[in-house]
């Protein structure tokens, strides 16, 4: 019995020396494997996180005990074909790479269901449809005069006729309409009689207020930026004077700014001032305590900037400053400052990941501005990348970020699609729906819905592209330096 004892225990002891270590390893990442020459191997893992969530998981062929979101750990590193399948959706195969030490991480993907599905709001046979305010207000418009013009609040379901609020103007032929981003604000511009005329719109008031600007006269305006400051400040731009406009006023007085101006800007409390010599400069709302942020030499005036064009300043954060031209040149206060010359449409900027979306006629770019780490031998600072994910469109006027810049909402033509980025493969693209040809779409990530108009009678339609009330945001929670993002451009 006393041997018996001794012998169990010995091989108890041996079994604890061997299990112990191993053990260890397999917390800390490390595997044995007998197939691969008898040695120890590093592994790594896939986080998987899904809109809806609850979706099953499986690895080749094997069912996952876990639903998304999971964390699938200790994989030998190599490619693994990984399948997500829930009720009601399609399913979502995609092959996902695997380092040693690292986390490949898809923690932003958008299941898309069977049958989607979109929602009448209004029956009529409207020619373009504008959002604003986060399209908690929609511009319809069924024709090119004042009467055709109808603003919609998409939260009551209220429709406030223009010509209403304008029974002067009434016949009269829409030029263009402003829309503030932020704010209820509209302002048209009317022809009457081959002279331009100017009114203002607040749609979010309890009745909704007309206002005419008899300030701006018959001069032409050529630009407008509203103030995220104050939704009361207007910037005009006529000829190459801007000036400011303060509707909290009575009456309604100009604010010249500065009397020669070659871009300009309203961003962040400040106002951003390109000048003929090729200076930018930053004032505060009244154009004064200036601050040069570039100032030109002699030798080397205009070099970046056309000395013929006029240019759009938008200011995304306190460090970045974009200038975008009339012939679609693209410029950045970041080297190596100029990234397109010319064919730029359209861009949308997504302050978390700090990425400005662009694009041209046929495709559609990410530039990246997340500083990037430069090796410690390079002589150069890396600047923002430029990477083009889809190439092959045919004429794209609209691009969103959606679901939190993991996708991209894009109107080629009359068809809208939807271009998947959370993807260690190549980005593709599903069509959604045909609109109504030469119309518009609005879209705001906020709600997670899109607004068109159908392309039979021009039909007002909502279509839900992602799920926001489902969506519980649950990205992969360690650490940073463990994620690896491919490059799709590799």
């Amino acid at each position: 019995m006393i041997l018996l004892r001794r012998i169990l225990f010995y091989l108890l002891m041996i079994a604890y020396l061997i299990s112990c270590p191993l053990t260890i390893l397999y917390a800390l990442g490390v595997i044995y494997k007998p197939t691969q020459g008898d040695r120890f191997v590093k592994t790594g893992l896939i986080y998987l996180s899904t809109v809806p969530q609850g979706a099953t998981i499986y690895l080749e062929d094997s069912r996952f005990t876990e639903k998304t979101p999971a964390m699938l750990r200790n994989l030998v590193p190599g490619n693994y074909r990984v399948k997500i399948v829930s009720p009601g959706y399609r399913e979502w195969e995609q092959p996902i790479p695997v380092m040693a030490e690292r986390a490949s991480v898809l923690d932003y993907i958008l299941l898309t269901p069977e049958n989607r599905r979109s929602k009448q709001i209004i029956q009529g046979d409207f020619s373009d449809v504008t959002g604003f305010k986060e399209n908690r207000y929609l511009l319809l418009s069924a024709g090119n005069n004042l009467e055709d013009y109808a603003v919609l609040d998409t939260n009551t379901r209220t429709l406030y006729r223009l010509a209403e609020k304008f029974p002067d103007f009434e016949g009269t032929r829409v030029r263009h309409a402003w829309s503030a981003p932020r704010s209820s604000d509209l302002v048209l511009e009317l022809i009457q009689n081959g002279l331009s005329h100017y009114l203002k719109y607040d749609v979010g008031s309890v009745k909704g207020s007309g206002k005419t600007l008899p300030l701006l006269g018959n001069d032409k305006v050529e630009f407008l930026s509203w103030s995220e400051e104050n939704s009361n400040y207007l910037y005009v731009l006529r000829g190459h004077r801007t000036e400011r406009l303060d509707f909290s006023e009575d009456p309604v007085l100009p604010l010249v700014i500065s009397e020669e101006v070659h871009g300009f800007g309203a961003a962040n409390h400040h106002l951003y001032i390109l000048k003929p010599d090729g200076s930018v400069v930053k004032t505060n709302s009244e154009g004064k305590e200036a601050e040069y942020l570039l100032q030109a030499e002699p030798s080397k005036r205009m070099s970046l900037f056309s000395p013929d064009e006029f240019y759009r300043i938008e200011s995304y954060r306190s460090d970045l400053l974009i200038f975008t031209g009339a012939k679609g040149e693209l410029i950045a206060n970041r080297m190596p400052y100029r990234f397109l010359e010319e064919g730029l449409r359209g861009k949308a900027y997504d302050k978390k990941t700090k990425r400005l979306l662009i694009w041209t006629k046929d495709k559609l770019g990410i530039l990246d501005f997340i500083k990037p780490e430069s090796a410690p031998d390079e002589a150069f600072e890396a600047g923002p990348k430029l990477s083009w994910e889809f190439q092959s469109g045919q004429n794209i006027e609209q691009a969103y970020w959606v679901y939190e810049a993991s996708h991209v909402l894009y109107r080629d033509g009359n068809k809208v699609y939807l271009l998947n980025l959370e993807t260690y493969g190549k980005a593709k693209s599903e069509l959604l729906v045909s609109v109504k040809n030469r119309s518009s779409i609005a879209y705001s990530d906020e709600t997670g819905f899109l607004y068109y108009l159908d392309d039979g009678q021009g039909n007002l339609e909502q279509m839900e592209i992602w799920p926001k009330q489902q969506a519980l945001s649950l990205p992969f929670p360690e650490r940073k330096e463990m994620i690896w993002k491919k490059d799709r451009n590799e």
